[in-house]
């Protein structure tokens, strides 16, 4: 079956948040490339947890995905309303002896509209994007909100 998981995502340079429920409670993450850190915020107890980042971990940067050995532009498209270079990615998988490959169709405003497998067996996609000016307190952490303790970086 199709599963599909909503939520909505705010990006700004070296700054960007990510809001989703998961297991019916809201569920909102906050990285800052520019401070290495990521805050995982419990909305319902307001409190949150703060992770290092690794250079590794600092995605976001390009779209460069964990492990691709190689991107080759295949084309171009318009996916859900924006024109996308397409690209067929070689990723190397741990513990695999064989690389996968994947296709990536990336805007103009360089966002990862779609990913995809090659037969379409997964995919992950972002609709209903909007471009434009957005306020610096969705990337701060609310007021009241009290720090659970450091993560150890993984």
């Amino acid at each position: 079956g199709k599963m599909t998981q909503h939520g909505k995502v705010y990006y700004s340079g070296r700054k960007w948040r990510i809001e989703t429920v998961v297991f019916g409670q809201p569920s909102i993450s906050i990285f800052r490339v520019d401070k290495k850190v990521m805050w995982s915020l419990i909305p319902a107890q307001k409190k949150y947890v703060e992770v290092k980042l690794s250079s590794k971990q600092i995605l976001g940067e390009t779209n460069k995905l964990p492990g691709e050995m190689k991107r080759l532009k295949v084309g171009s498209e318009v996916v859900n309303g924006f024109l996308c270079d397409k690209y067929e990615i070689t990723l190397n998988q741990k513990n695999q002896p064989v690389p996968l490959k994947v296709f990536q169709w990336v805007s103009k405003d360089n966002i990862a509209v779609r990913t995809a497998s090659p037969h379409s067996s997964w995919s992950s996609e972002y609709t209903n994007i909007k471009v434009g000016p957005l306020p610096e307190s969705l990337f701060e952490l609310p007021d009241g909100f009290e720090k659970l303790g450091v993560a150890p970086r993984p």
